[in-house]
Formats: C-alpha cells, sequence, structure tokens
C-alpha cells in the first residue's frame, strides 16, 4: 500500500513563519483596527439615520414623528453622547478582535 505524499506538511516545511514580534503585531492590529471601526460607526450612527430620513423621506419614511425624532436626536448630540457610543462600538470591536486572535491561537495559524 503506498502513502500518497503529505503536501501540507512540505508548504509547512518550505515557508517560515513570521518572526514573533511581527505576528503579535498583527493581532494587536486586527484588535485595534476592528474597535476603531466599530467605534467609529456607533459615533456617527444618529448622524447617518438623519441623513438616511432626509433623502428617503417621500419614499421611505412618511413625514411624521419617527422622522422629526431622528432629526432632533442628530441637532441634539452632544459630544458625551458620541464619546459613549464611540466606547460601546469600540469595546464591541475590540472583543470580536480579540475573539478571532483566541481562534488563530488556538489553531496555530496566522492572521
Amino acid at each position: 500500500m503506498q502513502q500518497e505524499p503529505d503536501f501540507a506538511n512540505e508548504v509547512e516545511e518550505i515557508e517560515p513563519r513570521d518572526p514573533v514580534w511581527l505576528r503579535w503585531s498583527k493581532f494587536l492590529s486586527v484588535i485595534v483596527v476592528l474597535a476603531l471601526m466599530l467605534g467609529g460607526l456607533f459615533g456617527i450612527s444618529i448622524h447617518v439615520v438623519a441623513w438616511h430620513t432626509q433623502l428617503t423621506s417621500d419614499t421611505y419614511i412618511p413625514i411624521g414623528p419617527r422622522k422629526t425624532r431622528y432629526m432632533e436626536q442628530s441637532a441634539n448630540d452632544t459630544r458625551q453622547a458620541f464619546k459613549q457610543r464611540f466606547i460601546v462600538g469600540s469595546t464591541i470591536g475590540g472583543v470580536c478582535g480579540l475573539i478571532y486572535v483566541i481562534r488563530c491561537l488556538i489553531k496555530d495559524e496566522d492572521p
């Protein structure tokens, strides 16, 4: 009985892994980038919803209490509320990135 060659092991032997500092910087960048992206999206979410209702008010949302509520929320937005939404979004993004990094570490693969 012949054994088939294992090409996966040959590829691992040919290609050396990145240095440890580069692998950890990749892991850290995954966490930081996801945190900043989701934090920014959460931070501007009220303004995006207000802009969307303004654009689609004739076809999607009839003029009424919902449209005025979205516009008032956007107009009355404070710096503190923006910071809170940014922190919530950053936390969610950081946790998602951390879960991905832990999965990569368990499977012993690079991001």
